[in-house]
């Protein structure tokens, strides 16, 4: 996994719960308290996945409050700093997760090991979408926050749904119909 999905929930845990708490998450997981994480950098998946445990431990939340708040902060302050052209002409939640696939793509072929996951997209209607998450990593409550934290960047009023390891529901609320589509 790349350092930047560690910087960001760095980022979320100071955020929420002080320097201290991060610094006791690194060394609960054998990082030292000043470990500093690049976007480029490539970390085990498994440890990663560690560090995201033990802030739901740390600050007694479930694995869908902490992909929320992490999807959140992505969408609407650590993507437009530090990937600013992510979302620069998009206007809704369905551009940008339309826009993912070859956003992904492009960092594949530009960002050694670079593993990205892909997405396959089913609309049973206007405002019903049904998403399959494809990744090898188990993350799809991860990526059902950063469709609830889109949907807070845009002001879409949404309900996003896990069905499963791999597939998410999206719904749009009956007056954003119009905009997301």
């Amino acid at each position: 996994m790349k350092g930047t999905i560690a910087r960001c929930l760095q980022d979320v845990v100071v955020k929420v719960a002080g320097e201290s708490v991060w610094k006791e998450v690194l060394t609960d997981n054998g990082w030292r308290p000043t470990q500093i994480f690049t976007p480029g950098a490539d970390l085990p998946d498994e440890k990663v996945m560690a560090l995201i445990t033990t802030v739901c431990e740390k600050l007694n939340l479930t694995i869908e409050q902490a992909a929320n708040a992490f999807g959140e902060h992505w969408v609407t302050v650590y993507a437009p700093e530090v990937y600013p052209s992510l979302t620069k002409n998009l206007s809704s939640v369905r551009e940008y997760l339309e826009s993912m696939n070859g956003t992904h793509e492009r960092v594949t072929r530009t960002i050694a090991n670079a593993h990205p996951p892909r997405f396959e997209f089913e609309w049973e209607s206007d405002q019903v979408l049904n998403m399959r998450y494809v990744s090898t990593r188990n993350m799809v409550e991860v990526c059902a926050g950063l469709v609830r934290g889109l949907g807070k960047m845009f002001g879409e009023s949404l309900t996003v749904q896990v069905l499963g390891r791999d597939r998410i529901r999206v719904e749009w609320a009956e007056a954003e119909k119009k905009v997301a589509v």
